[in-house]
């Protein structure tokens, strides 16, 4: 099992400097429900049991006391597992305790790891090699045997989305498109219905940044410019048609959704 911790950008493999062992662990599937055409996650919680192995009853203590700060973090971190170790999973552990067995220092407990957002994604992003040797990518993951691209130079162009889940940004979903162009653009995705539209005349100098639901030009704030909607890009193919302005350079970098 890996730990990925956004803040300092470093991965921990469990078990490296604790004498940590995990035996199994159980991803469940998702648990959805629609309420009027709108799909909402229900709580996803992971599993994962562990034993531990001291030399004598004061070692027993002494690891417990690494283990209990390793897991028990106050901001989400993401955890990943050496059989599918392309997908990861944004994660808060519940409190916990550990077991102990005998008068010598074997212990076991059981992590509940709850899921933020309830979804699963990819380690890389769009923008990422799609290579195996930048390890980040695996088959199962719906990624098709061709070459795909997320950078663009055309007013028309395809974009693919493997993952399971139409990227949404209003539900918090990473999606950043970097468009420099002459003019004021729109962009239209014909597969979900989608439209943004910018309404001040940019320069090719200008680079405009969707990031998530807001708007930014050149490093500002300028989403009330916008018609503040979003890009949706549905599983699979998604149409796509840059207008209103010319020469246009797109690029979308989002991780896919499991």
């Amino acid at each position: 099992m890996y730990m990925y911790l956004p803040e300092s950008k470093t991965t921990i493999e469990v078990g490296i400097d604790i004498p940590l062992r995990l035996l199994k662990h159980r991803v469940p599937s998702l648990q959805t429900s629609t309420d009027e055409n709108d799909l909402t996650v229900s709580n996803r919680v992971i599993e994962a049991d562990f034993v531990f192995e001291g030399i004598d009853n004061t070692d027993y203590y002494l690891i417990q006391h690494e283990i209990y700060p390793l897991f028990i973090r106050e901001k989400p971190y993401y955890i990943y597992f050496q059989r599918m170790p392309s997908i990861m999973y944004r994660v808060l552990c519940e409190p916990f305790k550990t077991d102990k067995f005998g008068v010598n220092g074997v212990g076991s407990f059981t992590l509940n790891f709850h899921v933020q957002g309830g979804y699963g994604r990819s380690r890389g992003t769009t923008l990422s090699p799609f290579t195996f040797d930048s390890e980040l990518w695996q088959i199962g993951m719906g990624i098709p045997h061709e070459d795909l691209k997320y950078t663009f130079k055309e007013n028309i162009f395809r974009v693919y989305n493997a993952g399971h889940v139409t990227i949404d940004p209003d539900k918090k979903h990473e999606l950043i498109i970097a468009l420099k162009c002459e003019g004021s653009p729109r962009i239209k995705n014909h597969t979900t219905g989608s439209l943004y539209q910018f309404n001040k005349a940019m320069k090719y100098s200008d680079k405009l940044i969707l990031k998530g639901i807001k708007t930014y030009l050149n490093n500002d704030l300028v989403s009330k410019y916008s018609n503040h909607k979003v890009i949706k890009l549905a599983v699979g193919w998604n149409d796509i048609e840059i207008s209103g302005c010319a020469n246009p350079e797109a690029s979308f970098d989002f991780p896919f959704l499991y």
